[in-house]
């Protein structure tokens, strides 16, 4: 990502400036969970380095609780009857958003989904032009693969999800199983919910009924950072890895409490949702799809990011 941004982004930005326009463009950027978790402070920062570069009117929105999906619905709405430029959004669920998806289409309203999209039988009840992210069902796969690769694993492994129903946290869950189901390894999945004190507990009593387990998949930070506070209090070692960048994932990979975590570069996901966004009202072009990843850090990598995670940039 370090030099994808510059050589593609900064063009575009040149590009978009250099065709004028006659007042400020208004868009939104409404994810399904805010500035609490770490994750989403680094999509909020690329997504607003975007809308300065580019003199854009932007709104960054979502709802009080993670993942409440009717109140991400209801701003959604509100944003489109407000008529803006362009709309960004994550879809976490296959079926809630279709009316207002629909509505925003009828009004010529550019949508761009982010981070998260409908699962492909969907795709047609819910219009958007384009989506930028990680593909998560092939995040989970080379999760899975990786630790095969290590001979991390066997027998019983435990996925922990901190927003259950989440389509791409599940399908994370799904791309993993897919894998080890080959290799006759069990995936159990464990709801360890966002409250980590919480979290602790339930995973603490898990693993008191599964001794057996030989590792666990965490479905980001909210899952990871309950989860490896508690293994490196209870001086417990088994194989973890997780997805997504935080400052304490990385010091977990650093301590060998985790072995890797997979980066799907928030920061890019922002910043060229909203760049796109700019094209097509400012040059009526297509928005385009963007993969941004499903990159490996390990410990061999955590040393040249960390400086790039402190600033909000991965």
């Amino acid at each position: 990502m370090r030099n994808c941004i510059p050589l593609i982004s900064y063009c575009l930005i040149f590009f978009i400036c250099d065709l004028g326009f006659a007042a400020k463009e208004k868009a939104f950027f409404i994810s399904h969970a805010g500035a609490g978790d770490p994750f989403w402070n680094v999509e909020f920062k690329g997504a607003k380095q975007a809308a300065k570069d580019l003199q854009l009117d932007l709104q960054i929105m979502a709802p009080e609780k993670p993942n409440d999906i009717a109140r991400q619905v209801q701003i959604l709405k509100a944003a489109i009857a407000s008529k803006p430029d362009g709309i960004a959004i994550s879809i976490t669920d296959n079926q809630a958003f279709s009316e207002s998806l629909k509505l925003a289409k009828e009004q010529g309203i550019n949508v761009i989904a982010f981070n998260s999209q409908p699962s492909p039988s969907f795709r047609d009840k819910n219009p958007f032009s384009a989506f930028v992210g990680m593909d998560e069902f092939k995040a989970g796969q080379n999760a899975a693969k990786k630790a095969l690769e290590l001979g991390a694993i066997k027998k019983k492994v435990v996925f922990a999800i901190h927003q259950a129903g989440h389509i791409g946290l599940e399908k994370r869950y799904a791309g993993i199983k897919d894998i080890l189901d080959k290799h006759k390894i069990e995936v159990d999945k464990l709801e360890v919910g966002d409250d980590a004190s919480r979290a602790q507990v339930i995973f603490s009593g898990y693993l008191n009924r599964n001794p057996e387990v030989t590792g666990v998949f965490c479905a980001g930070p909210a899952a990871l950072h309950p989860i490896g506070r508690y293994l490196q209090q209870k001086n417990k070692s088994m194989f973890v890895a997780s997805f997504d960048l935080s400052a304490l994932t990385l010091h977990f990979i650093k301590e060998d409490i985790v072995s890797y975590t997979v980066d799907q570069q928030p920061y890019m996901q922002g910043y060229l949702s909203v760049v796109q966004l700019a094209l097509a009202s400012r040059a009526m072009l297509t928005p385009s799809s963007v993969d941004t990843g499903v990159g490996i850090v390990d410990k061999a990598k955590v040393s040249g990011i960390t400086k790039l995670v402190k600033e909000g940039k991965r």
